[in-house]
């Protein structure tokens, strides 16, 4: 019976021991529960955020190519003869109309000199010919009173007249000769003039540079040897092959920067000024070239260049490209939203929306939004951590760098 008693008592202490520990860590497994929850309903991701903004971007496209110069030709001699000197090097400044050599003259001097004399002669062949022209009218005058008078016969009279014409005819003779001496004479001095060796050239600049130099004082020369090449690097021009894609967009006055490797970031302004209107059906690429300004001519001919070609410049909506993410496979960002928290009142909280977005222009670190139209700040930095609607801290708001809107 003690026996019965005392395992009966044992059984009701194990059972209220059983009792009390499943009390206890039922209370204490729901506090922690609702500890917990109350924690996770104050987490919240920090997170940088950004104003969505109106700018004015621009499409722009790198392209590669190498430079030519604007103008390039050679000065060559007009007559053969032996080169005297040559007055410029590689790289020298010419001037319009500049002398840059000469040839041996004494054969063209002396040619000038028999067409002076020979011009002298015939001028004194005019004044023989007016004096007997003179002579010739006055006889004839006289003889014509006489035979009015009856006292000279038809005769003379025609003979008189047939002189008198005559006269006239060697006046015309001995002028027309110093009319082709003179000539001979301008000519003559033409020639001489080509003893010296001119750049010239029409339209640009009124200096450009010496390319090359081909030939040195003693050589004799044929007519229309070169002598020098005449480049214009004022502007110099970019030759540009440009594929089917950015050809279609690409027009006449669209600007450009230019970079070349020698100059490291240093930009040159350019300006498109030339677009064939055919493209290579082999490469399926068309020939564009810039003029690219070089007043201090640093670009060269043959260097090869980068160019940023404006394609396209518009008023746009703008997010910073820092805060576009894919999601699901749709390209869009985080729109903070701030709203009420109904669990605290009338406590204000930041919320993420994830928006699907349609862009457009990308210029350095913006992009443009076309649709749909935003309005707010982005998130920027921590959009990777963040949920539909989850609660957001922003801890730094980005200032981008000023742009003109």
């Amino acid at each position: 019976m003690l026996k019965s008693t005392f395992k009966w008592l044992i059984g009701v202490v194990l059972t209220a021991v059983l009792l009390l520990a499943a009390a206890w860590w039922w209370f204490s497994h729901d506090r922690e529960s609702a500890v917990g929850g109350r924690a996770r309903q104050q987490m919240t991701v920090a997170v940088e955020v950004a104003p969505v903004r109106t700018l004015e971007l621009s499409d722009v496209r790198s392209l590669n190519g190498s430079l030519r110069a604007n103008a390039e030709f050679e000065v060559a001699t007009r007559v053969g003869g032996l080169l005297k000197t040559v007055e410029v090097q590689i790289g020298d400044e010419v001037r319009r109309g500049q002398v840059i050599a000469h040839l041996d003259d004494d054969a063209a001097v002396q040619q000038r000199e028999q067409a002076r004399a020979e011009l002298a002669v015939a001028a004194a062949s005019v004044d023989e010919a007016q004096s007997a022209l003179e002579l010739a009218e006055a006889e004839y005058a006289r003889i014509s009173r006489l035979h009015r008078q009856g006292i000279s016969a038809e005769a003379e009279l025609e003979r008189a007249r047939a002189e008198q014409v005559a006269a006239q005819a060697r006046l015309r003779l001995a002028q027309a000769q110093v009319a082709q001496r003179q000539a001979l004479l301008q000519a003559a001095e033409i020639q001489l003039g080509y003893t010296q060796v001119r750049a010239d050239w029409s339209g640009g600049g009124e200096v450009r540079l010496v390319g090359q130099r081909f030939v040195d004082p003693g050589a004799v020369l044929p007519a229309n040897a070169a002598i020098i090449s005449v480049l214009d690097l004022d502007p110099v021009i970019a030759v540009l092959s440009v594929g089917e894609k950015d050809y279609v967009r690409l027009r006449p006055g669209q600007s450009a920067l230019v970079t070349a490797a020698a100059f490291g970031t240093l930009e040159f302004p350019a300006k498109v000024v030339r677009i064939a209107p055919r493209l290579d059906e082999r490469s399926r690429q068309a020939r564009v070239e810039l003029a690219v300004s070089n007043h201090e001519h640093r670009l060269k001919p043959g260097m090869f260049i980068e160019a940023q070609v404006v394609l396209e410049t518009a008023a746009a909506l703008a997010v910073p490209q820092a805060a576009l993410i894919q999601r699901e496979g749709q390209e869009g960002v985080f729109l903070v939203e701030t709203g009420v928290d109904s669990a605290n009142g009338e406590e204000e909280r930041a919320v993420a929306r994830f928006v699907p977005v349609t862009t457009g222009i990308v210029d350095a670190d913006w992009v443009q939004i076309l649709e749909p139209e935003l309005t707010g700040w982005v998130v920027t930095l921590g959009q990777h951590l963040l949920r539909e609607g989850e609660v957001v801290r922003v801890v730094q708001q980005r200032q981008p760098e000023d742009r003109e809107p």
